[in-house]
């Protein structure tokens, strides 16, 4: 017999009252930036304000990005590509 291992990645749904213990471990400063971002940026609410909301979004468009990478590379050093052989 032969096994199949699946990797599957899902965001968690808007009523979600827990999430993954992963998710936390390695990205608690993304989610909490992100969240401190929607916050800032709220119009007309006393805790708004534009210069936290761009500090905010610039920190989380930095983790976002480093999970994309870690995403893509699956936690692995090496390239992205790979070098085109000419055929023999």
């Amino acid at each position: 017999t032969s096994a199949v291992t699946v990797r599957v990645a899902t965001k968690p749904s808007r009523s979600a009252t827990t999430l993954a213990d992963l998710l936390l471990e390695d990205w608690v400063e993304g989610v909490v930036a992100g969240a401190a971002y929607r916050l800032a940026a709220s119009p007309s609410e006393a805790y708004s304000s534009d210069s936290n909301a761009m500090k905010y979004a610039s920190m989380y468009r930095y983790h976002l990005g480093c999970a994309r990478i870690e995403a893509n590379k699956g936690r692995v050093r090496g390239d992205m590509t790979v070098t085109q052989r000419p055929f023999a």
